[in-house]
């Protein structure tokens, strides 16, 4: 968007073609996860407080059904209901809605005006000044602040720092984030750093980088299943857990639970029944609704001149 700012009319269209790229495919998910939920209680018998139950059997209202639907629900409505990872949906919208002010911080003091905005969401957090249900999108507003600051560093062709080994470093931020999520107590107790949302994002800042003005090299025989991943990756993220949950129970019904080999069977099956209907929703609703929006902000386009 940087980039082509100037052929832009109006950040109105570019708000326009991220809400068809997101919303289609979250209500849609969003309703394949409610009726999923009859099944769930149905077949899943044995409620032990595992991480996969809660979003399956939370109750819930009419309106947390809108709460979640309006991309509000990090505001007002219970957390963790449906799906646990549709925390990040509300956030990544809002996020798009601080995107003008971002430019207009950018044209006047540069790659130091995401900077400080994104301290400023972080102090609103940390100093508790808004009182909301779910602080992530203060807490983590310095990521896309962040991604902001990348983005403009690349339009204008500067570099911070070379890395020689990028594939190396690149490969190396993925372990670390991996052993800190198993082993937490490894963050230092440093400012921001310290909580463990704050340095995956700064790790995941660090990997864009580095894949920006780095460019690691990888397989050409890797990059087409790679690049269908990405294509996939948003599906994929929506409708896992509903297919986890599928398998876990099947399995239960099998009796087939003890030992190492179920859990190794139940991840592979899982892996390969995610990617397989995230492929459809990407074919069949995310292009539905990207293409919608391609529309809608055309005629918006064309009515403005």
């Amino acid at each position: 968007h940087i980039s082509s700012a100037a052929k832009t009319s109006s950040n109105i269209e570019f708000f326009i073609r991220r809400f068809f790229r997101i919303w289609p495919a979250f209500a849609f998910a969003l309703c394949i996860y409610i009726l999923f939920r009859f099944v769930f209680t149905v077949f899943y018998t044995n409620l032990s407080g595992n991480w996969i139950e809660g979003q399956f059997t939370y109750s819930y209202s009419v309106l947390n059904i809108f709460q979640y639907l309006s991309l509000t629900s990090n505001f007002y409505a219970p957390t963790g209901l449906f799906n646990n990872v549709f925390w990040s949906l509300p956030v990544e919208f809002q996020y798009y809605l601080c995107f003008p002010i971002l430019m207009v911080l950018t044209r006047l003091f540069g790659i130091y005006g995401p900077l400080g905005f994104g301290l400023f969401l972080y102090s609103i957090y940390k100093f508790q000044l808004i009182n909301v249900v779910d602080t992530k999108v203060f807490m983590l507003g310095f990521s896309f602040c962040f991604g902001v600051a990348i983005g403009l560093l690349l339009h204008n062709r500067k570099t911070l720092f070379k890395i020689p080994a990028s594939g190396l470093c690149l490969f190396l931020i993925f372990v670390l984030a991996s052993l800190i999520t198993t082993f937490p107590f490894l963050l230092p107790d440093l400012p921001v750093i310290s909580g463990i949302w704050n340095c995956y994002m700064i790790l995941a800042a660090l990997a864009v980088y580095f894949v920006l003005f780095n460019e690691p090299k990888l397989p050409n025989w890797l990059m087409p299943s790679l690049l269908r991943l990405g294509d996939i990756s948003y599906s994929l993220y929506l409708l896992h857990n509903m297919v986890i949950a599928g398998v876990l129970i099947i399995f239960m019904q099998l009796s087939f639970m003890d030992g190492s080999a179920p859990f190794f069977v139940m991840m592979i099956l899982s892996i390969g029944i995610t990617i397989y209907i995230s492929i459809y929703s990407y074919e069949k609703i995310e292009k539905s609704g990207m293409n919608l929006g391609r529309i809608v902000a055309k005629k918006l386009k064309r009515d403005a001149e």
